[in-house]
């Protein structure tokens, strides 16, 4: 039997997330600020939950601005998925 840590998230906690080269961020389509950002990562580390994760880049490499959004999810603990398309999301 799995211990209650190794237990998989609940789809429905699972925040789906697009951070632009810009470091515009959208969870569930809704424009959030970096503060905002950083309080719904910590609700969702609270709730159990986890986060698909979408970087609009044209570019190989994540923006600072990027990082610092991905920094927000890794600081509160957040299980990561990464989405290769925006379609993803969906």
């Amino acid at each position: 039997m799995l211990s209650p840590t190794k237990l998989p998230t609940p789809s429905s906690d699972w925040d789906k997330i697009k951070i632009s080269d810009s470091g515009e961020i959208f969870v569930n389509k809704k424009q959030m600020s970096m503060a905002d950002f950083s309080a719904e990562c910590q609700r969702l580390k609270q709730a159990g939950g986890g986060a698909v994760i979408f970087f609009d880049t044209q570019h190989s490499e994540l923006s600072r601005a990027a990082v610092e959004g991905q920094q927000k999810l890794i600081d509160a603990g957040v299980t990561m998925k990464i989405a290769q398309k925006e379609s993803d999301l969906e």
